[in-house]
């Protein structure tokens, strides 16, 4: 417990000398149910699709290339909101596709359109 104390204190007292994914953890509540992601991440937006997403669909999701780390988040934070859709990785052979502040790879027939804000999309796809 002592521990943690002098890292809290230690981040309120120099913010700027830690790493990127330690400050933005810093900037969370922990009291919240919503996962803490180490990336600047909506997890509203994530949540809204969330509420639109079926529970027995298939989704996809396409996330800016540059940015591992935020990649990564989404990825295991859509996993746990989304649950029990079924998450794949090519958007050929989903029903359903994220787009997270970035466009598809592959061509995709959307039937609809929900933006999300914050420049986050989910569309139904034609199968």
């Amino acid at each position: 417990m002592a521990a943690v104390s002098v890292v809290a204190l230690a981040l309120l007292a120099a913010p700027g000398r830690f790493p990127g994914p330690i400050r933005q953890l810093a900037r969370h509540s922990l009291n919240t149910p919503d996962p803490v992601p180490t990336a600047p991440l909506d997890v509203g937006a994530l949540r809204r699709a969330a509420g639109i997403l079926p529970s027995r669909a298939t989704y996809a999701i396409v996330a800016p290339p540059n940015d591992p780390q935020l990649s990564a988040d989404l990825l295991s934070v859509a996993r746990v909101l989304f649950l029990p859709a079924l998450g794949v990785a090519d958007p050929s052979h989903a029903q359903w596709l994220l787009r997270y502040r970035s466009s598809p790879s592959v061509p995709v027939d959307v039937v609809r359109r929900y933006s999300l804000g914050n420049g986050v999309v989910l569309e139904r796809l034609r199968r």
